[in-house]
């Protein structure tokens, strides 16, 4: 990479890129990929390059990952709503999450995203912070506050865990935290943390016991118990401005779906499908506005902005449809 920026350290549209302002115009992904990363090596600041699309995002994280290594990650987001509702991919969540704790380090990186990613309702940096769990033995934490933190995290309970996102409790806690390798098993005497170690899941054999352990959330829809009735009442504001738009029965339709969605709020329900009320807790932001003092690179623009636009179509149709069937307001 040294190499790299000592000839392209004069090239145009390498100091462009490093300044932040102007535009550049390239033939090839390898080319704009090598562009990038001596942008990258000269300024040394973070960089958000949105691309038009899933598929374009993956292809140019590739090539720069080549060149950058860890320097750069990338940050997905299924593109269809509708697919989105029905399954959410654990796989481009642990790639979020992974983004958001290189983030949070306050070094340069570069962030590789596209359309649909920019445009969601993200967790401001702070707190995103705020839910991030820090562990270390000799610590007091009562067992039941610890699970019902995890919950709040995202965390779902399971009996015997194997994978990220998940807990399990039998007198002693396992946790799966995207941010390690293996699982981790907490053990109490009494409420005080008694020890920490990493174990294999598939033998449940002890791999190391550490001293610490950061427990990152499990999800990006995160809020506080005490938050939920301020949102509750934005919904319930909603519901009563789009109710005279709808026929008697479908009236009490989107009443009972909103009451089912009220009362997971309050059993602090943190799947995906809470995400449509996320703006209702008024502590949401976007990916671009997560870190301050950061370069942001639209590429390429024209196609962004008709790829922005079919999403909104796309979006506001689903909506639509939903709310004409009484299950979700407008």
């Amino acid at each position: 990479m040294n190499l790299l920026t000592t000839i392209l350290q004069h090239n145009q549209a390498v100091k462009t890129l490093s300044t932040g302002q102007g535009k550049i115009v390239t033939s090839y992904l390898q080319d704009e990929a090598f562009l990038m990363a001596g942008a990258f090596q000269l300024s040394k600041k973070v960089y958000i390059v949105v691309k038009s699309n899933l598929y374009e995002a993956q292809q140019y994280y590739s090539a720069l990952k080549q060149l950058l290594g860890d320097d750069c990650c990338y940050f997905p987001y299924d593109e269809s709503v509708r697919m989105e509702i029905l399954a959410q991919s654990p796989e481009m969540l642990a790639e979020r999450l992974n983004t958001y704790e290189k983030l949070l380090e306050n070094k340069p990186v570069v962030v590789v995203t596209h359309t649909s990613a920019v445009l969601r309702h993200l967790p401001t940096k702070e707190t995103y912070q705020k839910f991030c769990l820090n562990l270390s033995v000799g610590q007091r934490f009562d067992m039941k506050d610890l699970q019902k933190r995890l919950v709040e995290m995202g965390y779902q309970y399971i009996l015997n865990v194997d994978q990220p996102f998940y807990f399990s409790h039998r007198g002693i806690i396992d946790v799966f935290s995207n941010n390690y390798e293996y699982p981790i098993r907490i053990e109490f005497f009494d409420d005080e943390i008694d020890s920490l170690r990493y174990f294999d899941q598939a033998t449940q054999r002890t791999i190391s016991t550490i001293n610490e352990v950061k427990i990152i959330p499990a999800t990006e829809i995160l809020y506080e118990a005490d938050e939920v009735q301020s949102a509750i009442d934005i919904i319930n504001k909603n519901y009563l401005r789009c109710e005279r738009l709808l026929e008697e029965d479908k009236k009490d339709d989107l009443r009972h779906y909103l009451n089912v969605d009220i009362e997971n709020l309050r059993l602090h329900d943190t799947t995906l499908s809470m995400s449509k009320y996320y703006a209702c807790f008024k502590h949401d932001t976007s990916l671009i506005n997560f870190v301050d003092d950061v370069n942001i690179v639209l590429s390429p623009y024209t196609s962004l902005k008709d790829n922005e636009r079919m999403l909104f179509e796309e979006l506001t149709s689903y909506q639509h449809e939903m709310f004409e069937e009484g299950r979700m307001t407008l």
